[in-house]
């Protein structure tokens, strides 16, 4: 059985000194991120924003803004990095885009399971790595979240070898890791952009995708 590949994401901030605006709180945060309001994504934000109310006295504020209403991950990273934005949730994938050394946490079939992913992602010297490496970029690297593992799905039959991916189609992150990752299994990997504006699914070819089950399970929830 091929191990699933497991998913985390990060919190960063700007690393220079925020850009707020001013409110009945003394300080508004604006904190972007793409999951939905049933995601244990967007559950952990609204905890961060009780955590700091609680102990700012009501001081300082967390908005949260679910969904991508303030953009996609990659233009939320972006505008955390020129701080107009001051808090976001991105993908390591994405994030690498900025600061390359953060793909490393994803890494397909990195972790063999749960307890070894948070051992090594909660090593001290791991994490000053990496709030090191987002600080030259224009970052200050708060934490992790945790998504679980990404399981495959497809329309051919079970994976289980290499092998079983050779020649099907599959819908992965544009990120240089996944793309070449999946390459190299033979399968032929393709960014959600194309696929949008391509018939795949209905001219015969398996489709794989790679998926969450905490998205998954708050994306059923937030459509009943």
């Amino acid at each position: 059985m091929i191990r699933k590949t497991f998913v985390a994401f990060l919190l960063v901030t700007a690393l220079a000194a925020f850009s707020v605006s001013s409110g009945e709180a003394g300080v508004v945060i604006r904190y972007g991120h793409e999951a939905s309001i049933t995601n244990p994504q967007h559950l952990g934000a609204l905890a961060f924003a009780k955590y700091v109310q609680e102990k700012t006295r009501g001081e300082i504020e967390v908005e949260i803004f679910p969904f991508g209403q303030l953009g996609p991950q990659r233009s939320m990273a972006e505008q955390v990095q020129t701080g107009t934005l001051q808090i976001t949730a991105v993908s390591p994938s994405v994030l690498s885009n900025y600061v390359q050394e953060m793909g490393i946490i994803e890494l397909p079939f990195l972790y063999p399971d749960m307890e070894t992913a948070y051992r090594i992602l909660d090593d001290s010297e791991i994490k000053a790595r990496f709030f090191q490496y987002c600080a030259s970029k224009g970052f200050a690297f708060i934490g992790y979240g945790e998504e679980g593992f990404r399981d495959l799905t497809n329309s051919r039959g079970p994976i289980r070898r290499p092998d079983d991916m050779r020649g099907l189609k599959m819908r992965v992150l544009k990120a240089p890791i996944f793309l070449d990752t999946f390459k190299t299994l033979g399968a032929s990997p393709i960014p959600p952009a194309v696929l949008r504006r391509s018939t795949l699914p209905c001219n015969g070819r398996p489709l794989t995708a790679r998926t969450i089950p905490s998205t998954f399970q708050s994306r059923r929830d937030s459509q009943r």
